[in-house]
């Protein structure tokens, strides 16, 4: 798949287990894949190969309604 500057992506099979599955931000498209901004890297940033990337894909909204509804805030959590 190519991703461009500035798609969202999802880190996989990376081999560094703090960045599996995290959300990163391309932020330059090389030949061999992609230099990533993505906050559990090290540095920052993250070299991925095309095969580390694939499109992130956010829940749905009705699961984040319903982390934010009140039956959360009903069970005492508040922030």
């Amino acid at each position: 798949m190519k991703f461009k500057t500035g798609d969202a992506v999802q880190l996989l099979n990376t081999g560094i287990p703090r960045l599996e599955g995290q959300r990163a931000e391309v932020l330059e498209v090389t030949e061999w894949g992609a230099v990533t901004e993505c906050a559990a890297a090290e540095t920052g940033r993250f070299r991925a190969h095309h095969s580390e990337m694939v499109p992130f894909d956010p829940p749905p909204k009705s699961v984040v309604r319903a982390v934010n509804g009140s039956a959360v805030k009903q069970a005492g959590y508040t922030g």
